[in-house]
């Protein structure tokens, strides 16, 4: 049972902050068994999850009016992305993919069309789920998270907001106001980078990921490595990064002997469970295979001769 006694519709962030306080104390006076609000954006989370709990007398808190929190812009070297940017502006977006490929080619295999039409890149990020498509590109963005609250606003690395599956390090009464990534090229202008992503699942989309991974290298003129990140989803409590297998890559002319070691260290920092719909494993062999195959992919976007 999903029951709402009222609708806001915020046109700026204070506004929305001030609902999200007010909203509060006044339902705790109504004395109803599950009193609170609700941050809406896309409403894809939201609106399954009411058919599976007993939601009753939530005030629900529109975001999608608030300007600042809509939009994908490039300042100097930072690409910034608002919260309520629906997952298909990404996968559309030219200057995405232009800055950040692996986070346009992950936004296109979000669900469905339709879908993706409706959910937002902050609802997506906030879901804290494992398995969430884009994490593992946004993390090797190495992106920043922009939050508004009752006592201000912060900025916290994307690593340090998802802490387990379906919590977040947002505090009570904050806000997620977009996601900045700085942009490879501009920070790194000596060096050449490809990236790619890759989601194994039974289909190519309207399923979980049962491994995620995305990568992005950096190549000197020589064409060596100077930079390298790894990402997986779907083997650990949240999506995370892979130093070990970064450092393996980083000062390696990339033959297929790096590749190689860095694809088992991933696997070897892979902590995935048996569930419905895989193995552990399994996933472990196709978290090695995957990232052999991301770190080949991106290689490939950089000097079309590949290994």
């Amino acid at each position: 049972m999903f029951e709402i006694t009222s609708v806001a519709k915020p046109a700026t962030v204070d506004e929305a902050l001030t609902y999200l306080t007010r909203g509060g104390a006044t339902m705790a006076k109504t004395g109803a068994a599950q009193p609170g609000v609700r941050l809406l954006a896309g409403g894809t989370d939201l609106l399954v999850a009411s058919r599976d709990r007993n939601l009753r007398w939530e005030t629900l808190i529109d975001l999608k009016n608030i300007p600042e929190l809509h939009g994908i812009h490039l300042s100097g070297g930072t690409l910034r992305v608002g919260s309520t940017t629906t997952i298909h502006e990404l996968a559309a977006s030219p200057l995405v993919a232009a800055t950040l490929p692996p986070l346009a080619e992950a936004a296109g295999m979000l669900g469905s069309y339709q879908l993706r039409q409706r959910a937002t890149l902050g609802g997506n990020i906030c879901n804290a789920s494992p398995a969430t498509e884009t994490a593992c590109p946004l993390l090797v963005g190495n992106a920043r998270v922009q939050l508004a609250g009752p006592t201000g606003t912060r900025t916290v690395p994307l690593c340090e907001l998802l802490l387990a599956p379906g919590k977040t390090a947002l505090e009570s009464g904050e806000i997620l106001v977009s996601v900045e990534c700085a942009v490879p090229e501009r920070a790194h202008p000596d060096l050449r980078y490809g990236g790619a992503y890759i989601k194994l699942g039974p289909r190519r989309a309207m399923d979980i990921a049962i491994v995620n991974v995305a990568v992005l290298v950096g190549l000197d003129t020589d064409s060596v490595c100077r930079d390298a990140r790894i990402a997986l989803g779907s083997v650990g409590p949240t999506a995370f990064r892979v130093p070990q297998a970064e450092d393996l890559l980083i000062g390696q002319a990339l033959g297929s002997n790096a590749v190689a070691a860095a694809a088992d260290a991933a696997r070897a920092a892979a902590r995935p469970i048996t569930d419905i719909r895989a193995t552990a494993g399994y996933r472990l062999d196709m978290v090695r295979n995957l990232v052999e195959t991301a770190i080949i992919t991106a290689l490939e976007r950089v000097t079309p001769a590949g290994l």
